[in-house]
Formats: C-alpha cells, structure tokens, sequence
C-alpha cells in the first residue's frame, strides 16, 4: 500500500504497470476515456460560453429598446400633462369670461 502512495500521478502509463506490477491493467483504457471525457467538456464548456455571449447581447439590444420606450412615455406622460393643464387653464378663462357675460358691470376685466 506504501508503493501506491509514493507513485507519482503524471507518470505514463507504462511506468504505472511497471512500477506497480500490472496493478492496474486498465489505466490506458481509462486514460483515454479521461481524456475523451475532459475534450467533451471542453467543447461544452465553448459552447455554453458562446450561447451565454448571444444571451448577453440579446439582452443588452432588448435593454436599449426598453430605456428608450421609458423615455418616449416619460416625454408622452409630460406632454400628457401639459395638455391637461392647458385644458384647466382654457376651462378657467371659458368659464371666467362666461361669468363676465353674465355681469357686464363687472369692474374689472379678465382679458
């Protein structure tokens, strides 16, 4: 058990056997799929990356459009409310002149 602890990881394969005594018969069988395995997940990894890289570009063009329909109905919503006051402000001298007509000794005038 001693001589599985002092033997060195990054050993080739045929070290291994040798050093071990045929210990594990499998190793290159189990190198290779090791291998196999981390170019997978590599690959994976490129394209997990890639469609995170599209998501952040879709969303960084979806946040712009977003800002600037914020802004467009912040600038209706200020137009919005300058009509309604101009329409109280119309509605106020309508209703002041209509009051005049109705009070033609009026002492002062409106307009």
């Amino acid at each position: 058990m001693d001589g599985l602890l002092n033997v060195h990881v990054r050993a080739p394969s045929n070290v291994l056997k040798t050093a071990q005594g045929q210990l594990f018969p499998e190793v290159d069988t189990l190198l290779s799929l090791f291998k196999g395995s981390c170019k997978e997940l590599i690959d994976l990894r490129r394209q997990v990356d890639a469609g995170l890289h599209n998501l952040k570009e879709e969303v960084a063009v979806q946040d712009s459009k977003h800002r600037k329909m914020l802004a467009q109905m912040i600038l209706i919503n200020y137009d919005v409310n300058c009509l309604i006051m101009l329409f109280s402000s119309l509605e106020l001298h309508v209703e002041l002149g209509a009051r005049q007509a109705e009070c033609p000794k009026a002492k002062y005038k409106i307009w």
